[in-house]
């Protein structure tokens, strides 16, 4: 059953500045997994980036409408969530235990949740579309 929907579109040039910040700035939104596979191409690090924060925003926004009684910023969400990709290149969000509260952990079962995340680009902009299921 689908408990939660989000999707996010961003401007890549705003990711462009992202490109020159240091690993120590990054690792507040991205984790490092995240960061070295980003700039692994430096071509596409700025649309890398642009669509893992898009990932991580429409995360939080099928998260938010999911189980809105859950009081996380997306901040404090960004770096307890990975976007990584499957063995067949396809992209997944990965959270863990990191994640829930105490009190979340009492109420809610998150790891029960099965993620679906798809990405996009073009040479502007980034999006992400991801449905929780339950």
């Amino acid at each position: 059953m689908i408990i939660g929907i989000g999707i996010d579109l961003i401007e890549i040039d705003r990711f462009t500045k992202w490109t020159t910040f240091t690993q120590e700035r990054l690792l507040k939104v991205f984790t490092l997994q995240e960061i070295r596979y980003s700039f692994s191409d430096p071509a596409l690090t700025a649309a890398r980036l642009a669509a893992r924060f898009a990932a991580k925003e429409a995360f939080f926004k099928a998260l938010s409408s999911a189980y809105p009684e859950i009081k996380l910023s997306l901040m404090q969400l960004c770096p307890l969530i990975e976007v990584t990709k499957t063995l067949n290149e396809t992209p997944q969000i990965q959270f863990g235990s990191l994640l829930l509260s105490e009190k979340t952990k009492n109420t809610h079962n998150l790891m029960d949740i099965k993620t679906h995340l798809s990405l996009t680009h073009s040479s502007l902009i980034a999006g992400a579309f991801v449905i929780l299921e339950h």
